[in-house]
């Protein structure tokens, strides 16, 4: 192993995996170098970055987890190392992930891949990807174009990247765990326009009824150039597409009489709720026009709460790649989490893939079983860009180091 290679190569990676997708632009992750031989990182979640309210599985969190960890997989195997994931531990804000680093030496990262004789490095997809699609990939919350053949196509690539590369491997479970180290299902279906626009009425009902929430949401938006965060993290009023003036008018307002309700402790409200979120949300083209709408989900026997930390981590990165694979098509995704947050509009969702939805990776992993339901865990819009997308802004702050420590004594 050369380690003085293996350094720029992980920096590097971490660079690429700061890229990575996260709920309201959170960005959770908190990587350190522990040991340099073998090369091993810790990545812990930073409780300051959860949304404990609207995200109280820790469903969110957990899958920004995977995407950073995929991410971090596609940088490494680009340059020619390996990154495997090792262990999950914890739960909640409490999880840590343990990934090595090793060199494989190889000219042709993805032939390497391929072709090992090592089962768990050849089901591993992350080398058919490069870290230049890791910076491309956007959302866009702007207005979509619908393209059914360029998604048809996607998904197709999709499918077959995932029978190639087979499931993404299982991090071997504890020892007094003695369930197969399968990996969870993925369930995927398309949602039709009526239902799309009975689910953002649920949504927001569902936000109008929880005060606190909307705080939790309010308080990860940058509408302000001047905020310290703008360059940060959080959704800016530019990533929003909202106009200066209205950023200007929503900020005023929610500095103002909003602002008064939503700190004052008041149980029932009638804020402007419609303007506020009229604001936020994106404005959503007519049937003719709309862009198609896409659930994600899993099995459990026992609704979210039923999947591991571990499970939510290997989810996360098979919806990088789904994403990953949609930006090679041209496509862009706009992603609407409260859809699912919302315990009415989950259910509709859970129905919907119960009903129509499909296995779009792990297919043959696992055998249902009785008592398992369909638990929705991404919802987004995809389409064509009607025009430039901004760029949302990303912690520059390096992965930390822990310090060496002293030989142990015997």
């Amino acid at each position: 192993m050369d380690e003085s290679r293996l350094n720029p190569i992980a920096e590097r990676a971490f660079r690429v995996a700061a890229r990575a997708p996260s709920a309201h632009n959170t960005q959770p992750w908190r990587p350190a170098v522990v040991r340099l031989s073998p090369l091993t990182v810790r990545v812990a979640v930073d409780p300051a970055r959860t949304l404990p309210l609207a995200d109280p599985l820790h469903m969110d969190t957990l899958l920004g987890m995977g995407c950073w960890t995929e991410a971090f997989s596609i940088a490494c195997a680009e340059a020619g190392a390996r990154a495997r994931l090792t262990a999950v531990t914890g739960a909640g804000p409490q999880t840590v992930l343990t990934l090595e680093v090793t060199d494989t030496g190889a000219a042709d990262p993805g032939r390497a891949v391929r072709e090992s004789s090592d089962r768990e490095a050849a089901v591993s997809g992350s080398a058919a990807f490069r870290s230049a699609e890791v910076h491309a990939r956007q959302v866009d919350r702007g207005r979509l174009e619908p393209d059914d053949t360029a998604l048809a196509d996607a998904l197709a690539e999709f499918s077959a990247l995932t029978e190639l590369s087979a499931p993404l491997p299982a991090v071997p479970r504890p020892a007094e765990d003695r369930s197969s180290p399968v990996p969870p299902a993925v369930l995927l279906a398309q949602i039709p326009e009526p239902l799309w626009a009975r689910l953002n009425g649920r949504a927001a009902l569902h936000i109008a009824q929880t005060p606190a929430m909307l705080r939790e949401t309010l308080d990860w938006l940058r509408l302000d150039p001047a905020d310290p965060r703008w360059a940060e993290d959080g959704l800016t009023a530019d990533c929003l597409r909202l106009p200066r003036w209205e950023a200007a008018m929503l900020r005023r307002l929610l500095e103002s009489g909003l602002g008064r309700e939503l700190t004052g402790g008041a149980e029932h409200w009638q804020p402007p709720l419609a303007r506020v979120l009229g604001g936020l949300r994106q404005r959503l083209p007519g049937p003719r026009s709309a862009p198609a709408r896409l659930v994600l989900g899993t099995r459990a026997s026992d609704s979210a709460a039923g999947v591991s930390a571990q499970d939510w981590v290997v989810l996360g990165r098979s919806l990088l790649r789904l994403w990953l694979v949609l930006a090679r098509h041209g496509l862009k995704v706009s992603v609407q989490s409260e859809l699912k947050d919302s315990p009415a509009s989950a259910a509709l969702l859970a129905g919907l893939l119960g009903e129509r939805g499909v296995d779009a990776g792990a297919p043959r992993s696992r055998a249902h079983t009785r008592g398992e339901a369909p638990v929705p865990f991404a919802v987004f819009s995809v389409g064509r860009s009607t025009g430039p997308v901004p760029r949302s802004h990303r912690l520059t702050r390096p992965a930390e180091r822990a310090p060496a420590r002293a030989p142990e004594r015997r």
